[in-house]
């Protein structure tokens, strides 16, 4: 590994059982709320901004993970669409779905997708 990998490898290693069924647990939990809010609002997908501003330029960072490490976290799907640009850098649009719900969120992603991207 190198650079950040080998960092994160090496404080994994240091996660004790407790602590993973702990992280393990509010996982579950926070997927449970997702799916939970979902059901209350009648709604298919979330939709969020994919970061927190415009893509950063060059190619040296991917940008802020803020807007994707929840999703990440809960092991929900989500997948983000181009949705213009400021100042000549990108910003997307993210869509999130269900849990086990990929399919289902690919055809929102498609729908958004025809609303959102200029012919």
């Amino acid at each position: 590994f190198s650079g950040g990998a080998a960092e994160q490898v090496d404080r994994g290693r240091r996660v004790s059982a407790d602590q993973l069924a702990s992280a393990l647990a509010g996982r579950a939990d926070f997927r449970a709320r997702v799916h939970a809010f979902l059901e209350d609002v009648g709604a298919d997908a979330l939709i969020a901004p994919s970061a927190l501003g415009p893509a950063p330029y060059g190619l040296r960072s991917t940008g802020d993970p803020k807007m994707n490490a929840p999703w990440t976290h809960a092991g929900v799907p989500a997948i983000s669409l181009p949705a213009g640009s400021v100042e000549g850098l990108p910003v997307g649009l993210q869509v999130i779905g269900r849990f086990g719900g990929d399919e289902d969120l690919l055809g929102v992603a498609a729908a958004l997708e025809r609303l959102v991207l200029p012919d």
